[in-house]
């Protein structure tokens, strides 16, 4: 396992709100270890519940906020206000902006 790091956040109690998911991309743990293989399922699992199986998004932190890619447009919030926005003409610009944020290339 990953070992060294800070503990992972308290588990999210259910409510009414969207649940937050947490990638730590420094940490360590071996690929086919029972953490990563029980974290990677749950994002995979094609569910209706399941917010990564029904929506095209990537989001990053920043040093003033944060990056988020979605499926029509790609922003940058700073400070809590949004900073920067930029809608896509087709899936040129999604696969673009995924690739110079994320370094996602599909």
């Amino acid at each position: 396992g990953g070992g060294g790091g800070p503990p992972p956040p308290p588990p999210i109690e259910r409510g009414d709100f969207e649940a937050q998911y947490l990638l730590n991309v420094g940490d360590d743990c071996d690929m086919h270890c029972k953490e990563f293989e029980d974290g990677l399922a749950s994002v995979l699992r094609d569910d209706a519940a399941n917010l990564f199986s029904q929506k095209r998004f990537c989001m990053l932190q920043s040093p003033l906020g944060y990056w988020f890619v979605g499926a029509g447009y790609v922003k940058s919030v700073e400070g809590g206000k949004e900073a920067s926005r930029t809608v896509f003409k087709g899936e040129g610009d999604f696969r673009d902006a995924i690739k110079q944020t994320a370094g996602v290339v599909l």
